[in-house]
């Protein structure tokens, strides 16, 4: 919310399903004080959160699946941040892969599209809309428009745009890339834009981490207009993304599942593409994967450094200068050990700072005594 970050509750565990949230200062990775909120205990229900986003003084989370797919709209207002003002908004849709607003309402990506009003945060303030192609995965809003794409287990891949003034009625464009594009445009996963472009996040179809990404601009959403190729091109490792970003001229595409690389299923590379070069030329990618396990969710983007949490590490890059700092920890027979490339500082609580740029980040918490090198 410019101040806090706040951590979306997905589970801890197979089949441990979680609603807790908390929140630490951007500035200092501070979270003294600051409560723990189990919206579990408003609903049980409200666990298992596949997404969220913050909105005119609120953070909005959409849950995905605790045991069954759920569709759930729940919000905290960050000035009242408490487990007494939780709301929350059963939609009845099959589970959401996706949040986002715009200066009216919130919306989730389920098999059919759902936004929910802001000022009407209520059973009757919700609108559905099914756009005929099963489930869909991700999106974003720009101008007066609504942007979607189709999950990557669907049969192909379909990018939508709904004008959100006439959002149960208007008519949708819809592009599918795989019939009229290229028939290799297939296992995406989300999207994002640049304010001029939609990008596709290729991800993973039939036991392979695919590699086709495309783009198509906002102001002609057409076929004929999309731009595609195969980032294989560049190196025979650069598939298999469940995440992407823009900083500055380049878009970043943050790495995940890719069984071509078997048993290395995640070789962890971090795509950078140029905006005025979208092209074979114009990509980069950097090796970040630790031990064949690179499982990256969402970027987290600072001014100076980009943190990404994988599950399993914290990867700390300077990706500007391309200095890339690895710092990692894992859990092995129950002793959290610390292999880092950065400078560490441990307080007397068990609190592990890592020190960036002359600023720290807490990446973890654990009980003294700690092994550490």
């Amino acid at each position: 919310d410019g101040t806090y970050l706040y951590n979306v509750p997905y589970s801890y565990g197979a089949n441990i399903y979680t609603g807790e949230v908390s929140r630490a200062r951007i500035d200092t990775g501070d979270d003294v004080g600051q409560p723990v909120i189990n919206m579990g205990l408003v609903d049980s229900r409200i666990k298992g959160c596949y997404g969220g986003c913050f909105s005119d003084g609120h953070i909005y989370y959409t849950t995905f699946y605790s045991g069954s797919h759920r569709g759930i709209f729940a919000r905290i207002p960050v000035n009242n941040f408490s487990q007494g003002a939780v709301q929350f908004v059963d939609t009845g849709a099959d589970g959401f892969l996706g949040c986002w607003a715009d200066a009216t309402h919130v919306y989730g990506a389920a098999s059919t599209l759902v936004r929910v009003s802001k000022n009407n945060f209520t059973s009757t303030g919700f609108q559905s809309r099914n756009l005929g192609y099963g489930r869909l995965s991700g999106g974003f809003c720009v101008n007066e428009f609504v942007y979607t794409q189709s999950y990557y287990g669907n049969s192909d891949v379909r990018a939508t745009r709904l004008d959100t003034s006439n959002f149960t009625g208007a008519t949708p464009t819809t592009i599918n890339l795989t019939t009229q594009v290229n028939s290799n445009i297939i296992g995406q996963w989300g999207c994002f834009h640049d304010g001029t472009y939609m990008y596709g996040i290729p991800y993973f179809r039939d036991n392979i981490g695919r590699s086709w990404i495309y783009r198509v601009p906002l102001n002609n959403f057409t076929a004929s207009a999309v731009e595609a190729f195969d980032l294989r091109s560049v190196n025979s490792a650069f598939a298999g993304f469940t995440s992407g970003f823009v900083r500055g001229n380049f878009i970043y595409l943050c790495p995940s599942y890719n069984a071509s690389f078997s048993p290395d299923f995640y070789p962890g590379n971090l795509i950078r593409i140029s905006r005025t070069n979208f092209s074979p030329s114009g990509t980069q990618g950097f090796y970040i994967g630790y031990n064949g396990s690179s499982f990256f969710i969402d970027p987290i983007a600072f001014d100076a450094d980009t943190y990404i949490w994988d599950g399993n590490y914290i990867n700390v890059a300077e990706i500007e200068s391309g200095t890339t700092y690895s710092t990692d920890y894992y859990t092995a027979n129950s002793v959290l050990a610390i292999n880092i490339g950065t400078s560490v500082n441990q307080t007397t609580d068990g609190t592990v700072y890592v020190v960036v740029n002359d600023s720290s980040l807490v990446i973890c918490k654990f009980t003294s005594p700690a092994r550490t090198s």
